[in-house]
């Protein structure tokens, strides 16, 4: 690909998923494996009161998952550019935000923001894979953009998520609140699907930073040559 490396024998994004979902799992501990376990019993059912330990339950599990994923930085150097971007592809998911903030179990702005967003971004990640593997270098900057947009999607609905459930940084108090992010199968969004997310992201930035600055690099030789 022209002016994006691509390693050869690369392992599939899909791989690595599931090779740090065990190590989120075990980071996550005793955050949402345990307050899972609490709430085994109530986990799935609507309109549940969650106590304000939920909020500080949520974020220790969400740090510590991203604590987990922040050693990723060799695994996933080796994933080609174009993979790394379509598997953005699964957050056209996000409509589920939807349908539960049409249920009047998610609250605005949480719901709507993260749920469009999520879907924006799943939508175009096919496109943007396909361009950053025919263009190469010269998709660049729409690369970037796209990855800025989904990197910021991100960082708005953990935010909106946190201010939105109970605990001392909540500002939106309209009911229903965001407390069903705090139970099984939703957990697994802040504690697994965010980081995990957020290092691809994280990730495709340095694939860029690094493809630039070997263009920059090479730009002396060329001029010697001459």
């Amino acid at each position: 690909m022209n002016g994006v490396p691509q390693p050869a024998d690369a392992p599939s994004v899909a791989q690595y998923l599931r090779e740090r979902a065990g190590s989120a799992a075990g980071a996550a501990q005793p955050g949402c494996a345990s307050f899972a376990a609490e709430r085994s019993s109530s986990s799935f059912k609507a309109s549940i009161a969650v106590p304000p330990s939920a909020f500080s339950t949520w974020a220790r599990a969400l740090r510590q998952s991203g604590r987990a994923l922040s050693s990723s930085r060799r695994p996933l150097s080796a994933i080609p550019l174009p993979a790394l971007i379509a598997v953005h592809g699964l957050r056209v998911l996000g409509v589920s935000f939807l349908l539960l903030h049409s249920m009047q179990r998610l609250p605005a702005p949480f719901a709507p923001v993260a749920g469009w967003g999520d879907i924006f971004v799943g939508a175009t990640a096919g496109p943007v894979a396909w361009m950053a593997a025919r263009a190469g270098g010269r998709a660049r900057g729409l690369v970037l953009a796209w990855n800025a947009v989904g990197l910021l999607d991100l960082v708005a609905a953990v935010g909106l998520g946190a201010t939105s459930s109970p605990g001392p940084l909540r500002l939106f108090m309209e009911p229903p609140g965001s407390p069903i992010m705090t139970t099984l199968p939703w957990i697994v969004i802040p504690c697994f699907l965010v980081p995990s997310l957020a290092a691809l992201h994280i990730a495709i930035f340095r694939r860029l930073s690094r493809a630039a600055s070997g263009v920059i690099r090479s730009a002396p030789a060329a001029k010697a040559e001459r």
